[in-house]
C-alpha cells in the first residue's frame, strides 16, 4: 500500500494519493475481500473530496462491491457514506438509489431501504432494471438477503 501511495503522491500530488487508494478500494473489495486493510483504506481516503477524481458510476461500483462482499458494519458505513454523494449528485438515477437502499438494509435500516427501493423502482425506465428492483424490495420485505456474493 504504501509503496504505491509514495509513488503517486510523489508524482501526481493529492489527485495521484486518491487514485491509488481508488485503485486499493476496488482491490481490497473485488480482489482480495479483505475487510481489515478495506477499513484503512477507507479511513485514508475520507479527508479527501473523493467525487473531484471520481465519477458517480465509479463510487457506485465501489459501494455496490463493498455491499456485496462484505458484512463489516463498519466497512458497510462507510460505503453507505460514498453512495450517498452517488445520490446526492443524481437522485433520479434509480441504480444509485437501489445501492443506497441494499446498503441501508444490510446495516439493519429496513424502512428506509424499503422506502428508498420503491423510489428506485418508480424511476427505472428499462423493464429489466425495474423487475430486478422489484424483486430486490420483495426480498426486503420478507426480511430475506439481497446480496449474492456470485452477482
Amino acid at each position: 500500500n504504501d509503496e504505491i501511495l509514495n509513488k503517486y503522491i510523489l508524482k501526481y500530488s493529492t489527485y495521484g494519493k486518491i487514485a491509488a487508494l481508488s485503485y486499493l478500494i476496488n482491490y481490497y473489495s473485488i480482489e482480495k475481500k479483505d475487510a481489515n486493510n478495506l477499513k484503512i483504506i477507507l479511513e485514508e481516503i475520507a479527508p479527501y473530496p473523493i467525487q473531484v477524481l471520481l465519477d458517480s458510476y465509479q463510487l457506485n461500483f465501489k459501494a455496490w462491491s463493498i455491499f456485496k462482499y462484505f458484512n463489516d458494519k463498519e466497512v458497510l458505513t462507510k460505503a453507505l457514506a460514498l453512495s450517498k454523494i452517488t445520490i446526492d449528485k443524481e437522485p433520479e438515477n434509480a441504480s444509485f438509489l437501489d445501492t443506497y437502499a441494499n446498503l441501508l438494509y444490510k446495516l439493519g435500516n429496513i424502512d428506509e431501504a424499503i422506502e428508498i427501493q420503491s423510489k428506485a423502482i418508480s424511476l427505472a425506465k428499462l423493464n429489466e432494471l425495474k423487475k430486478k428492483l422489484e424483486n430486490t424490495l420483495q426480498k426486503m420485505k420478507s426480511n430475506k438477503p439481497t446480496w449474492n456474493k456470485d452477482d
